[in-house]
């Protein structure tokens, strides 16, 4: 049996600690931009979520593991997705922003899960 035996509503909401820790960093993610820039931001959200995915490639025998891991992949996406658009703005000519705003927008809709 998949997915520890759990209803659709049951897996879905194995996904709420990512919702809740991207909210969640989402919120402070711009002073942690300030202060330390946000391509710095953006390269430790990447490494973040690299390690809860990581954490799930080995842990994932138990549903309490599976949260622990969406939680850490949920602080990774926030701080990278709260500062993806500082580091586009701040690489292309100001009169491209427009154009390069609306690209990672359709982007990230394709790729997106």
């Amino acid at each position: 049996m998949y997915g520890f035996g759990a209803s659709v509503t049951g897996a879905g909401a194995i996904l709420v600690p990512q919702t809740i820790a991207m909210f969640l960093i989402g919120l402070v993610s711009h002073r942690l931009a300030d202060r330390f820039g946000s391509k710095t931001i953006l390269v430790v959200g990447t490494v973040i979520s690299v390690a809860g995915f990581a954490i799930l490639t080995f842990a994932h025998t138990q549903v309490w593991e599976i949260l622990v891991a969406m939680a850490i992949v949920g602080i990774g996406f926030g701080m990278a997705f709260a500062t993806m658009s500082n580091v586009i703005v701040t690489a292309v000519p100001p009169h491209q922003t427009g154009v390069a705003n609306g690209m990672n927008a359709n982007i990230r809709t394709i790729v997106a899960p």
